[in-house]
């Protein structure tokens, strides 16, 4: 029994020693950090509103498209380092995304960049050496990138633009991982729905949602909606989704719901649920406020003669009551 126990420490031991420890450390502008670094560069903001028609619709909506241009170049490298190597099957796996956002034009600008990069791993790691995986992202002077305008107002403009100082942000994600397309994935974010609270006015009438997406990652893959039975309304996909790409991957994207007005009787505050998802099969749902206002349902009482007058009674019946009148 002793012998076992003595077997089994030492088997331990010996898969101790071949587990890899993983840093990254990030440099830019002269400075260096592990896991997060932050830029303060010069930027030049670009908006332009869009018309769009929504097909089998005919609604037009109106959306910000954002260019930010670097005043200055921008420049982040991860130097991801695992001592000893990956042990085969595992990858050594490096990833480095850059965000920024910054209130502008009366709401706010928002821009996501990301990179990542899979190393080989070793089928027999030697001790005390290690192996290094290097990612870069760089933009020079004068590009010119999509971001995302939420909340946009150019006050009766359709073109603006304006020169800001914006802080961005390295992160870094560095380890040995089998998991090679989905490693340090975060999900993915609605950061805006339009209107926030829908109302239908009566009967037969539909509205439209549009909800904006982002994902750090740029791992965006479509938009859907859900229903949770009474008091929840079908969201159908109308417009979209529209992708802003870079680099081959979905940073942002925007789509169009339309919820119409139910023909059966639903709450007066219903909820209509719409959901972003990523490759990697994280979500974001967002419940969306749906105020119904049904029309007042008359019921005639018998009339009579009082003296020389006709009484009409009737009775209303109508959840949004707000009072009584009439047109002669």
């Amino acid at each position: 029994m002793r012998a076992m126990v003595f077997a089994a420490v030492m088997l331990l031991a010996l898969y101790h020693v071949g587990l890899a420890t993983c840093s990254g450390t990030i440099s830019g502008g002269g400075k260096v950090a592990e896991k997060t670094l932050t830029l303060s560069l010069p930027v030049k903001l670009i908006v332009k509103l869009v018309k769009k028609v929504i097909p089998g619709i005919g609604a037009v909506e109106v959306e910000p498209k954002v260019t930010l241009e670097f005043q200055a170049g921008m420049e982040f490298e991860l130097l991801c380092g695992c001592e000893p190597c990956c042990r085969d099957p595992e990858k050594q796996v490096a990833s480095l995304t850059v965000s920024s956002s910054i209130r502008a034009f009366g709401g706010t600008v928002e821009f996501a960049g990301a990179k990542s990069r899979v190393c080989p791993g070793e089928a027999a790691p030697a001790q005390n050496v290690t192996c290094g995986c290097p990612v870069e992202i760089a933009y020079e002077a004068g590009r010119q990138v999509p971001a995302l305008g939420v909340g946009i107002s150019l006050e009766g403009v359709s073109y603006k633009s304006q020169e800001a100082e914006m802080r961005f942000t390295a992160a870094s994600e560095c380890a040995c991982s089998t998991d090679t397309t989905c490693f340090g994935n975060t999900a993915p974010q609605i950061v805006e729905v339009s209107p926030p609270v829908l109302q239908l006015k009566k009967q037969g009438q539909s509205g439209l949602i549009t909800v904006t997406a982002m994902d750090r990652e740029g791992n965006l893959d479509h938009f859907s909606s859900k229903t949770k039975g009474p008091g929840y309304l079908t969201a159908v996909l109308v417009s979209g989704p529209e992708w802003q790409e870079r680099d081959g991957k979905r940073f942002f994207g925007r789509a169009t719901y339309r919820v119409d007005f139910p023909e059966g009787g639903e709450e007066l505050r219903s909820f209509a649920i719409v959901s972003v998802v990523d490759a990697c099969r994280q979500a974001d749902d967002k419940k969306v406020p749906v105020q119904l206002f049904y029309p007042p349902h008359l019921t005639l009482q018998e009339g009579e003669w009082r003296r020389n007058r006709y009484i009409q009674e009737f009775e209303v019946s109508d959840p949004d009551f707000k009072g009584c009148g009439f047109d002669r």
